[in-house]
């Protein structure tokens, strides 16, 4: 294959597939290793840089930030030196001071760069650091939720549960009117009303057209969710793709002059995080169906490994 064809950012995370767990996010910049409880090691690709880091999930079984940041300082790994020579540095969210994680840098110039092997071998070894060294820190064992072991993820409160129940209730509503239809017809296409009104549930792959994501996408915009969420730069950027690109999704602009870069990154975080718990609520509804066919939900990584 020619230099000009590669796609190198696909290049990347192939290569990272190669190690065990690690799994990309089907048409978006990161991947993952899923550890328990509720931790990710992940790697992120941006505009002007690649990150590998450790975060805790916000969830009720979540060990929380201060038994995280407890960790990082017995363990010392934040003096560990990295393959660049770097260090992890420690990083808590702009807004919400319960978000903690550590992070890896490594720069890049170039697109070409996410497919050099220093870039590569750098993600390898930060992981597989991560993976020794948090082994102590994941046996660590939560502390006992007061509800029953059968409760859900709703006992968790973050900044986006609002607005998380709130679509997931609509959908919830979508699916149950139309669950005669879906049998009937085999098909999980819905006509909400919703934007150009012509949506597929079980469509989480390939172009936002037509897709869960555009419908969540619209729904935040005709309910106004956007507009609690984003500052006033970023909603022009929302009302622009509407009118202009209303087959595409919302994505943080990084250009805003009036946001710094960590601000976009937690805003792109957030909006992220509607839809990871909305699409793989949807995948759990459509299981009622004998006929859905749940591979893209798996390839997406929307459900759980068990």
């Amino acid at each position: 294959m020619s230099e000009d064809v590669i796609d190198h950012k696909e290049y990347l995370f192939e290569q990272l597939e190669m190690i065990s767990e690690f799994k990309r996010v089907k048409n978006k910049n990161y991947g993952w290793i899923k550890c328990k409880p509720n931790s990710l090691i992940g790697v992120i690709v941006r505009t002007k840089n690649v990150t590998v880091e450790f975060i805790t999930e916000g969830k009720k079984n979540d060990l929380g930030s201060d038994v995280f940041l407890s960790w990082v300082v017995k363990s010392g790994i934040l003096k560990k030196e990295l393959a660049n020579g770097k260090k992890f540095e420690l990083n808590e969210g702009t807004k919400n001071k319960n978000k903690v994680c550590i992070v890896a840098t490594m720069g890049i110039q170039k697109e070409e760069d996410l497919s050099e092997r220093n870039l590569i071998t750098f993600c390898e070894d930060t992981m597989n650091l991560l993976l020794g060294e948090t082994e102590g820190f994941l046996e660590v064992k939560p502390q006992a939720s007061s509800g029953s072991e059968d409760d859900d993820d709703d006992d968790y409160v973050s900044p986006m549960s609002k607005y998380i129940h709130s679509i997931r209730d609509e959908l919830d509503s979508i699916i149950d009117n139309n669950s005669e239809e879906f049998k009937s017809s085999k098909s999980f296409k819905v006509r909400p009303g919703i934007a150009y009104d012509k949506f597929y549930l079980d469509r989480v792959a390939g172009s936002y057209d037509q897709s869960l994501q555009g419908l969540i996408h619209h729904m935040m915009w005709e309910r106004k969710h956007y507009h609690e969420i984003l500052p006033e730069s970023q909603v022009s950027v929302v009302a622009k793709i509407i009118k202009e690109e209303p087959d595409s999704i919302y994505g943080p602009d990084y250009d805003d002059e009036s946001m710094s870069e960590e601000e976009c990154e937690e805003l792109d975080d957030n909006i992220n995080a509607i839809y990871f718990d909305v699409i793989k609520h949807v995948g759990q509804r459509l299981k009622e169906f004998d006929f859905f066919d749940n591979s893209e939900f798996e390839d997406g990584g929307y459900v759980d490994e068990d």
